[in-house]
């Protein structure tokens, strides 16, 4: 029986004697009863005062049947009850005795898993959510075959299934058991992009970088998070060929019949293809103009290619401030439609000032004297920060092959925008010859 029938199926009793002189069933259902007592029955690890005080029932306060209807859906609002009754008799005058009758629904002793083979036990107990003690409800049950299965189909598998039985153990408590049967893993028999009026389909599926479609010489599965970003390239393909506002509509996901097979369609729309032109500085002073249009990798007249604007800004441009001190330098790019076809670019350039070095502090090395890091260092406490001086240190670092990871951080100090700290984590390998080598 399945979570709404149950419902169905609960038994609400709410019997009283007929009074006399009430004889229409409207006056039935506004007859007021005054509560005598409240007795709680079949509560076996629920507390009585936590029925009672959800049921909204009080000792000596008057009710109706509209009040019973209430404190019922209430007891079953905490879904721990399996079965809730509510019964009353007659006592004397306009008095009752109610008794609160509950069933409740079994704990959760612990649970057992077979036929899971690509995904972990581990996995598997993240996506159900059972834990130890919990009240075993049929939604619970129908929640965890939902997630679980969902899981499976993200990761590919949508043949999988999930049946989940329980025995109970000596102390009435459930025992749920999993049993999982995950199929075949589908494969990506086509891809399509559908749309397109000027760009080449071939070469829009080829943007695919992360999924491929299945060939006889490997497979092809389907991962959702490699599929978003694949969509991601296709963007960035039609952007790097001149359309800047192209945008993916829709896309359709759908297998054959056996369900081995997936078969991916997506849309776009290009828009217009677009050109560079004028580009123009602003607030520039340590760089002349000639001097930043070096650091482009486009011209008037260039098809737009996105991958090509920012690199020109976001390395470029960056690299050549961050080199001379202007850690903060601050570049921010405009792109001005100025026709149909024309995009200008306007650089603003906010370039702050020159930071040097303070301090160079080495982390992490527990057996290695820090003085074999230092002298790989190019540069040095006093010198203007330099981005290029400090990735060449870290690699001559990292040419020592004393070290499984090296990594750089700048340290902003308080109320000093003039120097920063380098802090420089290592971590050392764990061979007895890398030990021996760079204990000198």
């Amino acid at each position: 029986m399945n979570f709404r029938e149950r419902w169905k199926h609960f038994l609400i009793i709410f019997a009283c004697v007929a009074v006399a002189g009430i004889s229409t069933a409207h006056a039935q259902q506004t007859q007021q009863f005054r509560i005598n007592t409240i007795k709680i029955e079949g509560n076996e690890t629920a507390d009585s005062t936590l029925i009672l005080l959800n049921s909204g029932l009080i000792r000596s306060s008057y009710v109706s049947g509209d009040n019973i209807q209430r404190a019922i859906r209430n007891l079953w609002q905490l879904n721990i009850f399996s079965n809730v009754q509510v019964l009353a008799e007659r006592q004397s005058g306009n008095n009752i005795d109610l008794i609160i009758r509950v069933e409740e629904y079994p704990r959760l002793e612990g649970w057992t898993v077979v036929g899971n083979d690509k995904l972990k036990k581990k996995e598997i107990d993240k996506e159900i959510g059972f834990y130890r003690g919990m009240v075993f409800t049929p939604f619970a049950v129908y929640k965890a075959q939902r997630d679980l299965v969902k899981k499976y189909k993200d990761e590919g598998y949508l043949l999988a299934t999930v049946s989940i039985d329980t025995s109970f153990s000596e102390n009435d408590r459930v025992i749920a058991n999993l049993n999982v049967k995950e199929g075949k893993k589908v494969q990506i028999k086509r891809i399509q992009v559908l749309g397109a009026e000027e760009l080449d389909p071939k070469d829009l599926r080829k943007s695919f970088k992360e999924i491929k479609e299945k060939r006889w010489w490997r497979g092809a599965d389907f991962d959702r998070e490699k599929y978003e970003t694949d969509q991601q390239n296709l963007l960035a393909f039609c952007r790097k060929n001149g359309f800047r506002d192209a945008e993916i509509v829709r896309d359709s996901i759908y297998y054959s019949e056996d369900k081995r097979d997936l078969f991916i369609d997506v849309y776009i729309e290009e828009g217009r293809r677009y050109y560079f032109g004028d580009v123009s500085f602003e607030g520039n002073t340590v760089f002349t103009e000639p001097i930043l249009r070096t650091q482009l990798l486009f011209e008037k007249g260039d098809i737009y290619n996105q991958e090509d604007f920012e690199k020109s800004i976001r390395e470029n441009i960056q690299n050549l401030y961050y080199n001379q001190g202007y850690l903060f330098a601050n570049i921010l790019p405009l792109e001005v439609p100025v026709s149909e076809d024309t995009v200008d670019i306007k650089i603003r350039i906010n370039e702050g000032n020159v930071v040097r070095i303070k301090e160079i502090i080495v982390k992490g090395n527990t057996k290695t004297n820090e003085k074999v890091v230092r002298r790989e260092f190019k540069i040095f406490p006093g010198d203007v920060f330099n981005r290029s001086k400090l990735e060449r240190s870290v690699r001559d670092v990292w040419v020592l092959n004393y070290f499984a990871n090296v990594v750089p951080d700048v340290k902003l100090l308080p109320d000093d925008e003039e120097h920063v700290n380098l802090e420089v984590t290592i971590e050392e390998r764990s061979t007895d010859t890398a030990n021996m080598s760079a204990g000198y």
